[in-house]
């Protein structure tokens, strides 16, 4: 873009200045002359067309068109050659394109920043994008962006690990963000700044290492995702989950199968508490893999004498086979 848009705008301006100035003036300093025959002048004393004068002037008059091509010829050409330039370099339309997502960018509230347009972040971003569900990719790879956009999908070129990018992405806006980049430790980078920008924001983040999970969980991930076990389409049910867009997933194929599995939340909005060993019995699921109290603490692999209290979930291993029911009035399951 310009090498000095501050300048190029303060130019515009003086330009708009001169043109607006210069017709009222000779309006009021030659006599009989109209609006628009001051403007005219104007027009052909800045573009230095070279026609002759639309009437004698008075010496008022030529004084005034000396001042005018001082002052505005200089910005003029100024303007002229910087617009010259850039369509010679042909990015008109990339800047037009810029300017559009960053007006777009603004208008965003609740929205999604996928950080990262891989293989993972695509197949969140498809599911996103099927359920309604508004979506922000932050790539600084030039090819993943161009992919992005062809796909129509909100794309902001950037780094996502730096404040700056985080913040034009709207963060301080944003619902979730999904830190789906391929290294542990630029999530968890990801995860720092998100966090500190936004404190009210849900992150979730992609993981190959379980070993490093603590050190996320500690920087303020809200969940740690390993799509080698779950894939992307796990993230998208994750985040459709927190928006309360469980029903419209209900309608699509599970993408949380992995190898005919798949996990689901049983909520007990029973008065009374309920044993794991119940609930699996009830809902003939596999396995309890953790229980939410009503603090949002989380406890793995409870054992079965464990009590659910009224409003506390559970997160169930089941078989895509078989379905989990509950009763309609006092339990709910939904796929995580």
């Amino acid at each position: 873009m310009f090498n000095n848009k501050h300048l190029l705008h303060q130019l515009c301006a003086l330009l708009v200045l001169i043109l607006v100035g210069g017709s009222v003036g000779y309006t009021v300093i030659e006599d009989g002359w109209s609006l628009f025959d001051g403007f005219y002048m104007t027009l052909i004393t800045l573009t230095t067309i070279g026609f002759s004068e639309v009437h004698a002037l008075s010496d008022g008059g030529r004084v005034l068109t000396v001042l005018i091509i001082v002052f505005g010829l200089g910005a003029a050409a100024t303007i002229l050659t910087q617009l010259a330039q850039l369509m010679m370099e042909g990015n008109i339309l990339a800047v037009w394109r810029k300017r559009r997502m960053e007006k777009l960018i603004r208008k965003m509230h609740d929205h999604v920043i996928v950080c990262g347009f891989g293989r993972i972040g695509q197949a969140i971003c498809k599911d996103l994008t099927d359920m309604g569900v508004q979506c922000l990719v932050l790539d600084r790879d030039d090819h993943r962006v161009g992919g992005a956009q062809e796909h129509q999908i909100p794309v902001l070129a950037g780094n996502a690990t730096s404040d700056q990018s985080l913040l034009e992405a709207g963060i301080e806006r944003a619902a979730i963000l999904v830190a789906a980049l391929s290294n542990d430790s630029d999530n968890l980078f990801v995860a720092l700044a998100a966090r500190d920008l936004n404190p009210n924001l849900t992150v979730i983040a992609r993981g190959e290492d379980k070993s490093i999970e603590t050190r996320m969980l500690r920087a303020g991930v809200d969940r740690v995702v390993y799509p080698a076990q779950l894939g992307g389409g796990q993230i998208a049910r994750l985040i459709g989950s927190e928006l309360g867009h469980d029903e419209a997933m209900d309608t699509r194929r599970r993408l949380t199968d992995v190898m005919g599995y798949d996990l689901q939340v049983y909520r007990n909005f029973n008065r009374t508490a309920v044993t794991v060993a119940g609930i699996l019995a009830k809902t003939e699921a596999l396995r309890v893999v953790v229980h939410v109290d009503v603090n949002g603490v989380r406890h793995r692999d409870p054992s079965s004498e464990c009590e659910v209290q009224p409003d506390e979930s559970v997160v169930l291993l089941t078989e895509i086979a078989h379905s989990v029911h509950g009763e309609a009035d006092a339990e709910e399951t939904v796929p995580v």
